[in-house]
């Protein structure tokens, strides 16, 4: 079977990644699909969460996204992102002009989060054809702010923050502005898109709804977006979810360049927006307390009362999709296709 760029279907994760390991009362909670971090216990009621994340669909500000990308796994897990370290790949020949962009962007976006970073490796290689960022963040914090994907329960409101498909149009209309100039989208629509990408941060409501413990559980949605992270949800909990595509935001310069390059925006690259699963007796708080602090929110789902990893997207017309596996981010497969082809 050939697999196309993105993530590993849960199947190939289970049988050959998360193999059985010793029994150690101290992990909280170890590797698991859907999953945005690994978490361990400190001491007391202190837990420190763990995650790393590759940056690959893009050259544009890489130092800057791959901060902020980790630090939002680490603030869906509740806790506050604190320490990074990244790992720093360049294709032979990279100036040192390059350079010093991606050293800048990364202290740039550690001051935006309040984060320090303590350590990671950079070296030249011929196995890249781009710059290529791999970050771990690490935090710390109370365990029972704890807002794992596994622990989403039945009768759970699903909120999101922000818009659908934020980093994907970002992306778009930097790598692909020629292109799209080309088929109709003006300079000014151009300019909006590209400023998505500075709404890449999901850390200040993920604490704001950690912090008062409104949330049971919180992805953050990026590859494959909205419809992947619901499905995440569902998959790490056992729960099926339901998520309705007309309540789900989406820009006017997202919808027409999405529909240009031929990407489902509920299936694209979606950094900067947040799915929080929240009791609906706290549903008003929560959509309050992200009010006070300036970041949009719209209720899209819920939480089935249905032993079943499944997502049921519930289509315009009254159709019904059924997801029982990842899908690969739509925004990623258009982007591949459209480069090799213009490259040609």
């Amino acid at each position: 079977m050939i697999h196309l760029p993105g993530k590993l279907p849960p199947s190939i994760l289970e049988k050959l990644f998360f193999f059985v390991q010793p029994e150690n009362s101290r992990v909280i909670i170890p590797p698991k699909v859907g999953e945005d971090a690994g978490v361990v216990d400190i001491r007391d009621t202190e837990i420190m969460a763990v995650h790393s994340d590759p940056i690959t669909a893009s050259s544009n500000r890489i130092g800057w996204l791959s901060i902020h990308v980790s630090a939002n796994d680490i603030a869906a897990s509740g806790l506050r992102p604190i320490w990074f370290l990244t790992t720093v790949i360049l294709p032979e020949g990279t100036g040192e002009s390059m350079i010093s962009a991606i050293a800048n962007d990364i202290e740039r976006a550690l001051k935006e989060i309040g984060g320090i970073l303590i350590g990671g490796h950079t070296e030249f290689s011929d196995s890249v054809t781009r710059p290529v960022i791999s970050t771990t963040a690490i935090g710390i914090g109370n365990r029972n702010n704890l807002t794992p994907t596994s622990n989403a329960k039945p009768g759970d409101v699903i909120i999101m923050t922000k818009m659908a498909a934020l980093e994907a149009t970002s992306i778009a209309a930097h790598e692909l502005s020629e292109f799209l100039l080309q088929r109709g989208v003006s300079e000014t629509e151009l300019d909006e898109a590209k400023k998505y990408i500075n709404k890449i941060s999901v850390v200040p409501e993920a604490i704001a709804l950690s912090s008062k413990r409104l949330a049971n559980a919180m992805h953050d949605a990026t590859e494959g977006g909205i419809g992947v992270a619901a499905f995440e949800i569902s998959y790490a909990s056992g729960w099926a979810v339901e998520i309705q595509r007309d309540l789900v935001r989406t820009s006017d310069v997202t919808r027409k360049i999405m529909k240009i390059i031929g990407a489902d925006p509920l299936f694209s690259l979606s950094s900067g927006t947040l799915l929080a699963t929240v009791p609906s007796n706290r549903v008003k708080e929560a959509i309050d307390t992200l009010t006070s602090i300036e970041v949009e929110s719209t209720i899209i789902g819920s939480v089935l009362n249905k032993r079943e990893k499944k997502l049921y997207l519930r289509e315009r017309g009254g159709k019904e999709t059924t997801i029982s596996d990842l899908m690969q981010d739509d925004f990623i497969k258009r982007l591949c296709e459209i480069e090799r082809t213009t490259k040609r």
